[in-house]
């Protein structure tokens, strides 16, 4: 995830940097969560609307400081000269499977499936996995504030995960390594 700060805060390199009462919009609880736990002196209020429309809200409107959003979708767009600050993994756990792209097809379509291998990654279809049995053993979806971190370092998988209370007070954590 990244962070889109007002022209009048673009000196800002630190969500703690900015002045108590700031409003951050974003549409996620699980942003909203996490950061309401870690910046308590921030504000978040709701934003809607495809890429476009939430940067010319963020521009234009006056009620957003700054916009919280899917790092993945700006670089798809090639804005990255918007962002002031990406978010690491002590600020905010991304959601399952996010940035992730995916092809489908049918089972046993031997044809398609062979002209998809090519763009196969394994450590992504790993992470995926990883990060979607994560949400399935909490019973989780797009409604329930979770987040996670996954990597791969050599043929080792690391996996961060939390769930949290809406307003980010409770937290359950946990961390594993290996497949």
């Amino acid at each position: 995830d990244c962070v889109v700060l007002h022209s009048k805060h673009r000196a800002v390199v630190r969500l703690s940097s900015l002045p108590a009462g700031s409003v951050l919009g974003t549409s996620s609880l699980r942003r909203i969560a996490q950061l309401s736990r870690n910046y308590p002196h921030l504000q978040f209020e709701n934003i809607r609307g495809n890429l476009h429309t939430r940067l010319r809200k963020l521009d234009e409107d006056g009620k957003y400081d700054g916009i919280v959003l899917a790092a993945a979708g700006i670089e798809r767009l090639g804005w990255e000269g918007r962002v002031n600050m990406y978010l690491d993994k002590h600020d905010m756990l991304y959601a399952v499977s996010q940035g992730a792209m995916a092809v489908e097809c049918r089972e046993n379509d031997v044809a398609t499936a062979a002209l998809l291998a090519p763009i196969h990654d394994r450590d992504t279809a790993l992470r995926v996995t990883a990060e979607r049995t994560f949400m399935k053993a909490l019973d989780g979806g797009c409604s329930v504030p979770i987040g996670t971190w996954s990597t791969m370092e050599g043929n080792t998988l690391h996996l961060s995960g939390a769930a949290f209370s809406v307003d980010g007070s409770e937290m359950l954590y946990s961390e594993r390594v290996g497949i």
